[in-house]
This record gives C-alpha cells, sequence and structure tokens, in this order.
C-alpha cells in the first residue's frame, strides 16, 4: 500500500504540479484518517509504553487536523470517513462478540479500552482548537477579527446569505445574483446600494469577463457572472467601496448589509426564500438529478487520477526570479525559446489599440502579429474599442516586449513574460487580456536525467489510469465481503475500518463535488478531486487484500475438512494393532 501510495500520479498532473495549497491537502487529509484509525485501535500489549501511546498520537492527531481544517475550506468532507472509523471502534468495544470483534488480544475491561481511546482524541481535540485559535488569535492582532478565514466569518455567510435569498424573477443555473436580485437590493437596502457603482460597474463587468473566459461550460448569453466567482466579484465590491480598510470594519458592513435584507424579506417589500448563512445556492430539486449525472463524471476523473497527464507547464518570468525559484524546488521546467504564441485582446476608451513586437536583442527574431474585431469584448465592454491580437514569435521570452499604442498617448510596454494565460494588464488607458500562451513543440527539461523520469512517470500514470477503475470495483466488493461476513474474512479489525472510513471519504468528496457542479461551478476538475485520489488507493488495496485473505482461509478450512475426513485410527507399519482412538482424537 505505502508502495502504491507513493507513486500516486495526481501529485505529477499539471493541475498539482505547481506551486498550491492541493499538494500539502492530499497529504494531510490522508494523515488525518490514518491516525484517527491509529488511535482507534489500541493494541492492548502496547500498555506498557505508558503515557507516549496516549501523548504522540493525541498531540500529532491534533496538529495535522490543524493544519488540514486550515489549508481549505471545506473540511467538512472528512467527516463522514472518522465517523466510520469511530463506529467500527465502538461496535468492537460494545458487541465484542459481533460481526466486528477482533481476532486478536482485548482489553482486560471495556473501560480500559474506552480511556485507551477516548484520552488521544481528547487530546487532539484540545491541540486542535488550540492551534485554531492560535492562528485566529495572530489575525486579531493583526487585521481586528478573531477569525481563520474571512469566508467562514459569521457576518460574512450572513450577508451573502441575504442576498441568496432574494427570489429570481426568472431562475437561471449557476447564477447566484442575477440582474433583478441586484435591484431588488438596492430598492431594499442603503449598504447594497453602496455596492451598485462597482457591480454594474467596473467589477461587475471584470468578473464577468472572468466568467466568460474560464468556464468549462459556455453559457450563451454570457451575461451574469457565476456562482464559482460571484463571491470574490462581491468580496471586491465591498472593498471597492472603501469597507475593507480593517476588518471590523468589514465584518460591521456585512452585518449591516444582512439585517437590511433580511428585515426588507420579512416585511414583505421583497420576496424572499427562508434565512440562511451560507454559501451554498438555495436549495431546487433539478440539482439532484444534475448532482447525480455530474457524479459520473466526478467519479470518472477521480479515480483514473489524471488520465495519464503527467508533466508541468513551462517557468515563464526574469531569469533571475526563476534562478531563485529553481534553486528552491531543485529545477524547474524552462521555455522553448523557438516559438510562442499568445492570443488575447486589448482595449482602450480613447482608440483602437495597436499591437507590434519590440525584440531588445542583436539577433533577428521572427514574429507575425494578426488582428481581428473583437464583438464579444465590445459587447462586455460597450463604451471601449477593442481588438484581438494573436502573436506568434521566436523571440526569447526575457528579450521582447509587446507594444500596444493608442492615438494621443505613450504606453509602457508589457515584458513578453508576463503574458501568461489568464494575465489582465490594467493601465489608466488600456486593458489587456491573455486569454492563451503556449509555447510551441513542448518544453525542454533542464536535464536528460529529469526526461527520462517524465517518461518513466507516464508510464506509471497511464498504469493507474487503466488499473484503478477496474480494480477499485473488485475492492469495494472485498470490502462489502469482509464486513457482513467476518468469519470468512478475518482481517484485522483496525484495517477494516481504514478501508472503510477510505470510501466513505471516497464517496463524500464524489458527492460533494458533484453537488457543487450541480449548483455552482460546472465540470470535474482534478484539482478538487486529487484530496480523494489516496483513499481510492487504500480501499481498493484493502478490498483486494481482503479477498486473497478470503480465498486463503477457504483453502485452509478446504484442507482441513480433507483431513478431518481421513480415518481417526490408522495402523503403523508391521503393527497388528491400532493406535488408541483417545489418543487420535486428542
Amino acid at each position: 500500500m505505502f508502495a502504491v501510495l507513493a507513486f500516486n500520479p495526481v501529485l505529477w498532473n499539471v493541475s498539482l504540479a505547481r506551486v498550491t495549497r492541493e499538494g500539502l491537502y492530499v497529504s494531510l487529509s490522508l494523515a488525518v484518517v490514518a491516525l484517527v484509525v491509529t488511535i482507534a485501535f489500541p493494541n492492548p500489549d502496547e500498555r506498557s509504553h505508558g503515557r507516549c501511546r496516549i501523548l504522540f498520537p493525541g498531540f500529532s492527531l491534533g496538529l495535522v487536523s490543524a493544519a488540514f481544517w486550515l489549508t481549505r475550506e471545506e473540511g467538512i468532507w472528512l467527516l463522514p470517513a472518522l465517523g466510520v472509523v469511530i463506529a467500527i471502534a465502538l461496535v468492537e468495544i460494545l458487541w465484542p462478540q459481533g460481526a466486528l470483534a477482533s481476532e486478536g488480544g482485548a482489553f482486560a475491561r471495556r473501560s480500559a479500552h474506552l480511556k485507551a481511546i477516548a484520552l488521544p482524541l481528547a487530546l487532539a481535540l484540545g491541540v486542535f482548537a488550540a492551534t485554531d485559535w492560535l492562528v485566529a488569535g495572530l489575525n486579531y492582532r493583526h487585521y481586528g477579527i478573531f477569525e481563520t478565514n474571512e469566508t467562514r466569518s459569521g457576518s460574512f455567510l450572513r450577508a451573502y446569505g441575504a442576498l441568496s435569498r432574494i427570489q429570481h424573477n426568472q431562475w437561471h443555473r449557476y447564477i447566484s445574483f442575477p440582474k433583478d436580485v441586484r435591484l431588488h437590493a438596492y430598492a431594499a437596502s442603503p449598504a447594497a446600494r453602496e455596492l451598485e457603482t462597482s457591480l454594474e460597474g467596473p467589477t461587475g463587468d471584470k468578473w464577468l469577463q472572468v466568467t466568460c473566459s474560464l468556464s468549462p461550460v459556455k453559457i450563451t448569453p454570457c451575461d451574469e457572472v457565476q456562482a464559482g466567482w460571484s463571491m470574490w466579484e462581491f468580496r471586491e465590491a465591498v472593498a471597492s467601496a472603501g469597507h475593507y480598510r480593517s476588518g471590523p470594519e468589514a465584518m460591521r458592513f456585512y452585518d449591516t448589509l444582512a439585517d437590511q435584507i433580511n428585515s426588507a424579506c420579512e416585511r414583505g417589500t421583497i420576496q424572499c426564500l427562508p434565512r440562511r448563512s451560507t454559501l451554498l445556492p438555495p436549495f431546487r430539486r433539478e440539482y439532484l438529478g444534475e448532482t447525480v449525472q455530474a457524479g459520473e463524471v466526478e467519479a470518472k476523473v477521480m479515480f483514473t487520477m489524471g488520465d495519464g497527464q503527467v508533466g508541468s507547464i513551462a517557468s515563464i518570468g526574469p531569469p533571475e526570479g526563476i534562478a531563485t525559484f529553481a534553486d528552491t524546488v531543485g529545477g524547474v521546467d524552462l521555455p522553448d525559446e523557438r516559438v510562442r504564441g499568445v492570443q488575447g485582446w486589448a482595449a482602450a476608451a480613447s482608440a483602437t489599440p495597436t499591437v507590434r513586437l519590440l525584440a531588445h536583442t542583436p539577433v533577428p527574431v521572427q514574429s507575425s502579429i494578426s488582428i481581428t474585431p473583437a464583438p464579444d469584448v465590445l459587447a462586455v465592454y460597450p463604451d471601449l474599442k477593442a481588438i484581438r491580437f494573436e502573436l506568434t514569435t521566436d523571440c526569447p521570452v526575457a528579450d521582447c516586449d509587446l507594444v500596444l499604442d493608442i492615438a494621443g498617448g505613450d504606453q509602457p510596454p508589457i515584458p513578453l513574460a508576463r503574458l501568461v494565460h489568464g494575465a489582465v494588464i490594467d493601465t489608466p488607458q488600456l486593458r489587456v487580456y491573455v486569454d492563451s500562451a503556449a509555447v510551441g513543440e513542448g518544453t525542454k527539461l533542464t536535464d536528460s536525467r529529469r526526461a527520462v523520469q517524465l517518461k518513466i512517470a507516464r508510464l506509471i500514470a497511464s498504469a493507474y489510469a487503466k488499473a484503478f477503475p477496474i480494480l477499485a470495483i473488485f475492492g469495494a466488493g472485498g470490502l462489502l465481503f469482509a464486513t457482513f461476513f467476518r468469519r470468512w474474512c478475518p482481517i484485522p479489525t483496525g484495517l477494516l475500518a481504514l478501508g472503510l472510513g477510505s470510501a466513505a471519504a471516497v464517496l463524500s468528496r464524489i458527492v460533494l463535488l458533484s453537488y457543487l457542479a450541480a449548483t455552482s461551478f460546472p465540470g470535474a476538475n482534478l484539482l478538487y478531486s486529487s484530496p480523494a485520489t489516496p483513499f481510492v488507493i487504500v480501499f481498493t488495496l484493502v478490498g483486494l487484500y481482503a479477498w486473497w485473505v478470503t480465498s486463503r482461509s477457504a483453502y485452509r478450512r478446504f484442507s482441513t475438512s480433507q483431513y478431518s475426513s481421513l480415518p481417526s485410527a490408522v495402523a503403523k507399519p508391521g503393527s497388528s494393532h491400532s493406535t488408541p482412538s483417545g489418543i487420535a482424537g486428542v
């Protein structure tokens, strides 16, 4: 199991082969469940270890679970897995003769068994709370609010929930705050009216462009910010209104907005749903069927573990920055300096911009630039004059700039290194957005050894992608058999709990992401699926091991039955009398 986990190809996928918190989250998720299993199934023979048996696992679980909780916002998804593990441990204690009874040694007293589990868990809870409060305390010292994450704060959730409870004139999937909801909010709340200039102006335009450019599912017409980005649009609008000068001021604004909207709802000034304090959109029956449909896609992404795709995109930036980063992480992929392609758009208020390439190298470079109209940009920014451009060049990224000229004003050049996918360059007179930035003919690795490593990694990743969707089915069957037929499959109860807890983690992650895909953010995403991939590996291997133990147990039973069918008295060679039956019976 350790070997298969060590080569989990998800960590080599382009989604995680970069600086991102999910790289930590994958390991932290597995560590939390593994430590809970360690605590929930103590070995009675370890009592001689004294307090270390309580202190070390409990303290470790407290620190790891706090790190897990603080790394991403949806830590609740592991609770079903932990609940399964604890439930199995309690069944073993309270019903020792049941199907899940341990085949090993036992504690002298039930109270001693419960104590061996409860004390480390209590210590873990204390360490978790202390760590969480320490971070909240540091935030209070620096920002004035006792929170670990603003999006978890009660004030923010109340304000977001108040806006999302306003009924839509016509419901549109993925849209939390359509135009009609915003107009109702402006009419009912002076606090909401402070956001109107921003939401109906530059902030709304910016996040609408992000939605229309990055959403995996294209919605026509794309004229509203989708739920996956509306939270960020809302926060930026509050900041633009001047309420982020301090943490307490921002929280007071959110509380005021929530109180005003909720009061208008209860007076009947606007039509609303019941009160809510959550980022989730209001429930609709349509979401159930759409969640089931999305579950199939999410499961495929999760069980194929990146579908054999490994590698990383090229590291682009100033040479000194790349050198520092390479020194930190041990080598990076460098861009192929022969051909580079950039596609995007540029817009200005005063005049239509023109685009040219400026090279700072004595070596001749090749480049071509094509200009086309940008009706989609004009639909979002009707007051601007926009063009789309496509640049192809063999100029090294450190030696060339993109220059956009506007009649009546000089613009500073934009370094080619800044033109990466999704880049936004804003100046007082000009806005540039990069739809895509690609390097021709792939990338070159820093040395041949890494090229060999990448080739091997692709072979391993392809093997995982092909094997695990099939093996997981057999593994799930093995877990079910081991659960209901303990006599035929006597694997250790702690191992069974690890397998069932891992299966619960996979299922809860699929349900979470599927519901998210149905309500807020379309499309399966390996970055979000990755924390569950270690659990796919664990429950699959535990299930396969259960089948092996079952086969071995069945073979031994068959062999024993064959042996027991022999005559109980066997004559010795050359002897005229038989062995006493009592000895044979013994």
